[in-house]
């Protein structure tokens, strides 16, 4: 909820309303089924069980336990605080029990307004057992005294208690909404309500026991009654509960996890035995910050440092085939054998075992000090904080180091938990974060030239961060305040965008012809080279638009299958303007001869030159009028990437907006026209 209670467009009231409106009905009958059952059904349901119980039912047992403190009250009763504690029992409770649930409604932050529209209902239904077959009488009723409420506003139990009743005291229903106000007020950030709610609750608290209607053992019932509900539903809505849910490995998965890794470790033991050679589990799995629908298993073989490089290279491939049930041969700095062992990914890497990550001789002997570090410092519930981290950036598709992401590492996402304490933590300092350099140790984040820069506590000289590109820590920073605004799930598991059909295309694109593309052969090759030559060539065909006029205001690429396919939406495909030419200074003499002299004559010459403001100016026929002209004559001679190149010569399909309206183009041309972020798709 923001910090401006009513802060809502009345516009969209209908909206809402129509949005939450399963809610609202199960919340309005809830009020009408107390009335029933109050009515109709209490009276006989206890009047049948009182002539097995006693006419008191459990009073007698509650004062047992109690021995009459609630009703020694009545010795203390004076006029103003009678009137006070009335007061706030029936009017101001009456109040905040709708005030609260409608400004929820009203600011319709999801995940919070179900919360809070289902908090009611479910204490009711909860309750319901004890309000039909567990009657106790009120303190006042059962000591024989004087009703407060009827002292204070005579006349006033006759409509009162045709929404109670005088021996459904426990749970007190009362008391449980009284704390459940706390509860809700603590979803929200504004300051206000928080210092209200538990002024208000505990003040409904003691207005009934001075009042002698509750016993103590109702007010603790009811009191653990909200806080019973209140946990069941976080663990229910909240987004951050539903993904641990779906991210974290059950105890199963993880023994699982352990039996695989156990033999796989038995394995790769016995095959270097005696070669002095250490086998070293590394990674998130090491580390127990793995997502369960990733599990990639990290064995690391420590040579040497002794071992020439060749011999490393050569042995460590060898081991890994052997190790690994099905394998293939992988390159990162240098080859590395990537596989399958009971039914897990795994990646067998051969490194330098050296002393200190400041004296390695490969990129791949800092993991096992990583690991180490990680496994030191990172405390066991922090590890789930991780894991909502590391979900988060793949739902907004900015997690992994590589050129796909070009986004956060997973030891990045622990190092900010690290830093910062939690998932949400991290999310608060993120608009930060382009201002200043993050360190746990001593470093000096001002020598990196990066967007984002985070000192690698186990090597001073590397910046764990330089993957992340400026686009994606500008998505992170947007995403961060998004989901702090209003918590969803659509941030760790995004929506598949619906698809626009072309009667909604032509709508938001116009009359004007404002698409085109290209359609080329993949190389295989690895996506680790492909994806940034991919990246290149979007980035160059659509500088090479852009210097040619067409103004290109979205543009993405994607892998469908065998094919990349790039799209972009212009301003325009047809220019018919001509293009103005900006000259010198008009008394820069030498430079404005040779340009008057240049374009007096010239054939694409349309008016001028003449002198514009202090400048020389002159409009000329453009040299494409056209962006697939453009594209036909000038995409070729264009740097689109060494491995891409080639496929561009041996052919490509150009694009037309009308082609990119058939399947398969028409769903990503909805994508790139609504041009949203993964998690605002609804």
């Amino acid at each position: 909820m923001p910090k401006k209670v009513f802060r809502y467009n009345r516009q969209n009231l209908f909206k809402i309303l129509s949005k939450y409106k399963l809610y609202i009905v199960v919340l309005g009958s809830v009020f009408i089924l107390q009335s029933i059952e109050v009515n109709l059904v209490d009276r006989p349901t206890t009047t049948w069980l009182m002539q097995y119980i006693g006419e008191d039912g459990f009073a007698p047992f509650f004062y047992s336990i109690e021995n009459g403190w609630v009703a020694s009250m009545a010795d203390y009763w004076c006029k103003p605080l009678l009137y006070y504690f009335v007061f706030f029992y029936l009017v101001v409770y009456s109040f905040v029990l709708w005030f609260i649930p409608v400004i929820f409604l009203l600011n319709d932050k999801e995940w919070h307004t179900r919360f809070v529209l289902l908090f009611y209902p479910m204490m009711w239904a909860i309750q319901l057992p004890f309000l039909l077959f567990f009657p106790v009488t009120n303190v006042y009723k059962y000591f024989g005294l004087q009703s407060t409420l009827e002292m204070i506003i005579p006349g006033v139990e006759a409509s009162f208690y045709t929404v109670t009743s005088i021996n459904n005291c426990f749970p007190s229903l009362h008391i449980g909404f009284a704390v459940s106000a706390v509860i809700i007020a603590f979803l929200s950030d504004n300051k206000r309500l928080k210092g209200f709610t538990p002024v208000f609750s505990l003040s409904v608290i003691l207005a009934t026991i001075y009042l002698v209607i509750h016993w103590l053992l109702d007010v603790l019932g009811g009191a653990l009654l909200a806080l019973l509900v209140g946990w069941l539903l976080w663990k229910k809505l909240n987004p951050q509960s539903i993904t641990l849910s779906r991210v974290k490995p059950s105890r199963g998965e993880v023994s699982r996890l352990k039996t695989a890794v156990a033999l796989l470790e038995d394995k790769a033991k016995n095959e270097v035995k005696g070669k002095g050679i250490e086998v070293q589990l590394v990674g998130s799995v090491a580390k127990d910050t793995y997502l369960k629908d990733s599990i990639d298993i990290d064995l690391f073989l420590l040579f040497p440092p002794s071992t020439d490089w060749n011999e490393l290279e050569a042995e460590g491939l060898s081991i890994g085939k052997r190790v690994l049930e099905k394998w293939e041969l992988k390159y990162a700095e240098h080859p590395y054998i990537h596989g399958d062992f009971g039914g897990y990914e795994v990646d067998v890497v051969p490194c330098y075992k050296v002393g200190s990550a400041k004296n390695i001789l490969s990129a791949v002997d800092r993991t096992p000090f990583h690991t180490q570090y990680i496994n030191a410092a990172l405390k066991r519930r922090q590890r789930n904080q991780v894991r909502l981290l590391k979900q988060f950036l793949k739902g907004i598709g900015i997690y992994g180091a590589g050129a796909e992401a070009d986004g956060f590492s997973g030891y990045l996402c622990e190092l900010l938990i690290l830093r910062y304490g939690s998932f949400k933590k991290v999310l608060d300092h993120a608009p930060k974060w382009s201002k200043e350099g993050l360190t746990l140790t001593e470093g000096s984040p001002s020598k990196f030239d990066s967007s984002l820069v985070f000192i690698d506590p186990v090597d001073p000289n590397r910046n764990v961060a330089a993957a992340v590109t400026g686009r994606s820590l500008e998505i992170f920073e947007k995403a961060s305040d998004a989901y702090l605004e209003d918590p969803s799930i659509r941030f760790f598991f995004p929506l598949e965008p619906k698809p626009l059909n072309v009667e909604e295309i032509r709508s938001r694109l116009g009359r004007e012809e404002r698409l085109i593309g290209f359609e080329v052969k993949v190389p295989v090759i690895s996506s680790e080279i492909l994806l940034p030559q991919i990246k290149k060539a979007e980035r160059n065909a659509r500088s090479l638009l852009e210097e040619n006029g067409f103004n290109c205001k979205h543009a993405l690429h994607t892998l469908a299958g065998s094919k990349t396919l790039f799209l972009f939406e212009l301003e325009s495909v047809v220019l018919s303007e001509p293009l103005l030419h900006r000259g010198p200074l008009a008394k820069d003499e030498e430079n404005s001869k040779k340009f008057t002299e240049r374009w007096t004559k010239n054939k694409r010459t349309i008016k001028g030159p003449y002198v514009e403001g202090k400048r020389w100016v002159v409009e000329i026929e453009r040299e494409f009028s056209n962006a697939y002209d453009l594209l036909n004559k000038k995409l070729m001679k264009i740097n689109l990437g060494k491995n891409i190149k080639p496929q561009i010569k041996e052919g490509y399909d150009l694009l037309r907006q009308e082609d990119l309206f058939k399947e398969p183009y028409r769903r990503f041309v909805g994508k790139l026209i609504e041009a949203k972020y993964p998690w605002e798709y609804k």
